[in-house]
């Protein structure tokens, strides 16, 4: 199995960070959080998806400062990664 890490910027005042594993089988499962900055709030996004399929999705939380967003944006780094060595277990588990 392979890996990347990514990061970049999302135009014009957001980032995304996260991994992607590429599976025997050539699937890929992306983990990632994002944080947006728009009008006068920052936009905090985490998802884990395998292909078209999303595995979790957090709900979008809007807060007022970039501190609010950084300490969001940790919580949601940590809720992405949790269960990352399960998942990936039970799909490997699925191709044998």
């Amino acid at each position: 199995m392979r890996s990347e890490r990514f990061s970049y910027f999302l135009p014009p005042a957001g980032a995304r960070v996260g991994a992607t594993f590429t599976l025997p089988d050539g699937r890929e499962v992306r983990f990632e959080v994002s944080i947006i900055v728009s009008g006068d709030a920052f936009h905090v996004e985490g998802a884990i998806t395998a292909e078209d399929e999303t595995l979790l999705e957090l709900p979008r939380k809007s807060v007022p400062s970039i501190h609010d967003g950084l300490v969001v944006l940790d919580d949601y780094a940590g809720e992405v990664a949790a269960p990352a060595a399960r998942l990936i277990d039970q799909l490997l588990a699925d191709i044998v």
